[in-house]
């Protein structure tokens, strides 16, 4: 790598080494957070409960006769 890339990447890390503990206490205070009981899933409600609902009706109908 060339001196001008050295010099690149120095530049970046002294200009994020002071946000580093704000990024840190963010993401503390975020993975803290998402152990809550109350946590939500972040993962969709599956499709089956419209399938098992369609099923019931279908079972209704033959038991109905129709």
């Amino acid at each position: 790598m060339s001196i001008i890339g050295y010099l690149i990447v120095a530049g970046i890390a002294v200009v994020l080494l002071p946000v580093l503990p704000f990024l840190l206490a963010v993401w503390l205070v975020v993975r803290i957070a998402s152990m809550g009981p109350e946590r939500e899933s972040s993962t969709p409600e599956r499709v089956e409960r419209e399938s098992d609902a369609t099923d019931e009706t279908e079972t209704e109908r033959q038991s109905s006769g129709a």
